[in-house]
């Protein structure tokens, strides 16, 4: 299985076993109300991953760092994830697409984002940034 989409549908899924999804490049997990996303970072092959409108609140989850070598789009408008982009998005080197309107993001943008080479485009609008 290469994509998954389970937008706009009311599951309930964790990612414990997300690491035997080994050709999982694509997963579509927008307005579901998942709760929250522990454990997608161990996803061996995930290339886009679509988080819109899940209503995630606090601070943006550690997990998704660790899919620094493969993710290169990211989609996490629409939630009210909140406090400073971390600078360990400067991390994320395949990164191309950063979609994160709509949030409650603070602060100034990292400038650890100016070391993504690949990074196309970037969209914080909509936030609390200064």
């Amino acid at each position: 299985l290469k994509r998954l989409n389970l937008k706009d549908n009311h599951v309930f899924m964790t990612f414990d076993k997300i690491g035997m999804a080994e050709k999982l490049e694509n997963l579509y997990i927008s307005n579901i109300d998942i709760g929250n996303v522990d454990g997608i970072g161990k996803a061996p092959a995930l290339k886009e991953l679509h988080l819109t409108n899940n209503d995630f609140t606090g601070p943006f989850p550690d997990t998704i760092f660790h899919l620094r070598d493969t993710l290169e789009s990211l989609y996490i408008a629409y939630n009210s994830f909140s406090g400073p982009l971390s600078p360990k998005f400067g991390t994320m080197t395949k990164l191309k697409e950063f979609y994160a309107y709509g949030n409650e993001f603070t602060g100034k943008i990292p400038v650890e984002i100016a070391k993504l080479d690949n990074l196309e485009t970037f969209v914080v609008a909509e936030n609390l940034l200064s």
